[in-house]
C-alpha cells in the first residue's frame, strides 16, 4: 500500500537472484509510475511513464556509462 492506494508491482526480470537487489515498478490510479528497491521499500520514487521511458532509453543508449 502506497499513500493509501493498493498498487500491483512487478519485479524487474533482470533482478538479482537473492532478492536483495530488485527494482519494483507499479502504476498508480493517476497514471504515475512508482518505483522502489526491495532492500529499501521506502522512499518510493514517483515519476511519469514518459519520463521513465526517456530515462530507460538513455540508459540503453549508453548515456549513463559513468555510473
Amino acid at each position: 500500500m502506497i499513500d493509501g492506494e493498493r498498487i500491483e508491482f512487478a519485479k524487474a526480470r533482470k533482478s538479482h537472484w537473492d532478492g536483495k537487489e530488485c527494482l519494483y515498478a507499479g502504476r498508480a490510479a493517476d497514471g504515475s509510475v512508482k518505483l522502489f528497491e526491495s532492500d529499501q521499500p521506502g522512499p518510493v520514487i514517483t515519476t511519469s511513464a514518459a519520463k521513465l521511458r526517456t530515462f530507460a532509453e538513455a540508459v540503453m543508449s549508453g548515456e549513463f556509462e559513468f555510473i
